[in-house]
């Protein structure tokens, strides 16, 4: 995840900074991303937990970890949506 605060410029100039240093508009995009990866690791605890209430047939727990893993993946979608949208130039809340 990208520990730097909204806003971050670095303290070298410009002319000093490496030249491997992307341009501050590379990361404008980043809370996107970010907020995909926290909903792709949702997902990915609640098929573990879905698959231990599989393996031990409690039904109920079941259903409910498929409905919060579906509610994940539909979040992650939208944003990946957003994403592409905001790359595009369609998006004023970039």
């Amino acid at each position: 995840m990208n520990a730097r605060p909204e806003g971050f410029r670095p303290s070298v100039p410009a002319s000093t900074a490496p030249h491997d240093t992307p341009p501050p508009s590379a990361h404008a995009h980043d809370g996107y991303r970010d907020y995909i990866a926290e909903q792709l690791a949702m997902i990915r605890i609640q098929a573990e937990v879905g698959e231990t209430h599989a393996s031990i047939g409690d039904d109920a727990a079941l259903t409910y970890a498929m409905r919060r893993l579906a509610g994940h993946m539909k979040a992650a979608i939208g944003a990946l949506a957003d994403l592409k949208q905001a790359k595009a130039g369609g998006c004023d809340a970039v």
